[in-house]
């Protein structure tokens, strides 16, 4: 299980409550290091593009509709690994295409699963391209 968040752009039309326009930050999905969504063409490259051009306003949500503060999206992402610390011991790594990342968490390998451009300085990988 995971949840996606989202940079709302653009604010909902307080007429019609139909959604404005957001932007896909990334997925969080428990045993897994943050999958975190860059945007290369619009030189969003890594965590700290995101902060410098997005958090600075608490414009973030969840898939659920709940908003997420700069500081706890950031939380999130970078703070974040099994209450153990170990690595599940019934894991199929290979079928997965999966590796061992820090805290206990699980990663993708590179050029593999959700398009992961590259590992993260700490507990979140690169992906580019459409997931959820």
């Amino acid at each position: 299980m995971g949840t996606n968040y989202y940079w709302n752009e653009t604010p909902d039309c307080p007429h019609c409550h139909r959604a404005g326009e957001r932007k896909h930050i990334g997925k969080s999905s428990a045993g897994w290091v943050f999958a975190l969504h860059v945007y290369p063409d619009e030189g969003i490259n890594d965590i700290d593009d995101w902060a410098e051009r997005f958090w600075k306003s608490p414009k973030i949500t969840d898939e659920y509709g709940a908003t997420v503060t700069p500081g706890e999206m950031l939380a999130v992402i970078m703070i974040r690994g099994r209450e153990n610390g170990q690595y599940p011991k019934d894991f199929d790594w290979q079928a997965n295409g999966a590796m061992r990342g820090p805290n206990g968490l699980i990663r993708a390998q590179t050029g593999q699963a959700y398009r992961t451009i590259r590992h993260g300085a700490g507990t979140w990988d690169c992906h580019e391209g459409d997931f959820s």
